[in-house]
């Protein structure tokens, strides 16, 4: 049986990468969303859901039929061992079925598109089809160093698209020639932040992010490598990271050194 639930509830549309509240939700006997209105942007969604679990969102009072049957969708590293994730989907019947839209994000909130693929059915099919594309160091935006996350943008001959739910891949320290090391952490009133086999002659820019999404200026000084540390270091370089005037809590600390990108997280207690 169906409730209606009149209480504020945040949820994540996924006809929009913001985050957006609906005023009135409808569930299924599992618990799904349904169908949600959203008074700020005067919406109504209806959602369904995939066989697989993949759920879909289309503006009410427009054909719930689905211009795609969406088998999987998956993204993974390669096993080579570059920075390159590997995206895959299959489709098991297109109807009126143009291109996808392959998008990125660091934060699973604001998309860029990396890839389109045309439909290989020629917008009709009735037989699986199978897609894959790639994201690599050669990209702009390429891929980071922390959590990536990959979502299939869907788009039918008259222009409507359909959204589906993000996957995430999670490129570590190691996967890259140098390495991120916070020392302590959990920290108190500092920390010292290190990075081994750090790369001569390239800038470095060190940017400090509230949970929220906040730029935040935060003082460090560059500093010797503690001797306990050192001798188990390649060429490393090292800043003490002043926590005095900082709120308790997650922070992110985004390093970015020329071209490469790595995220680390710091708890300040």
């Amino acid at each position: 049986m169906k409730k209606v639930y009149k209480d504020l509830v945040l949820l994540l549309s996924i006809l929009s990468s913001n985050t957006v509240f609906a005023q009135q939700v409808i569930r299924d006997e599992n618990g799904r969303i349904t169908y949600a209105y959203y008074p700020t942007e005067n919406r109504d969604i209806n959602f369904s859901y995939t066989p697989n679990g993949f759920r879909t969102g289309t503006n009410a009072g427009e054909s719930t039929g689905l211009p795609i049957e969406l088998l999987d969708f998956n993204a993974k590293k390669d096993e080579g061992g570059a920075i390159k994730t590997i995206i895959t989907w299959t489709t098991l019947n297109e109807l009126d079925n143009d291109y996808f839209v392959v998008e990125h994000s660091t934060d699973a909130q604001e998309y860029t598109e990396i890839s389109r693929i045309n439909s290989k059915g020629e917008g009709n099919s009735s037989a699986p089809q199978s897609y894959e594309t790639y994201h690599d160091e050669g990209d702009k935006p390429k891929p980071i160093i922390g959590v990536n996350y990959y979502r299939l943008k869907q788009f039918d001959i008259n222009g409507d698209s359909t959204y589906y739910d993000p996957v995430a891949v999670t490129f570590n320290a190691r996967d890259v020639e140098w390495e991120i090391i916070l020392y302590p952490n959990p920290a108190q009133n500092s920390t010292i932040l290190i990075i081994d086999n750090f790369p001569q002659n390239k800038p470095i820019e060190i940017v400090f992010i509230n949970e929220i999404g906040q730029f935040l200026n935060i003082p460090y000084v560059e500093d010797e490598v503690n001797n306990d540390l050192s001798y188990q270091l390649t060429n490393p370089k090292a800043w003490i990271i002043n926590l005095e005037n900082t709120d308790i809590g997650l922070y992110f600390i985004k390093v970015l050194i020329g071209d490469d990108i790595g995220v680390t997280r710091l708890i300040k207690q």
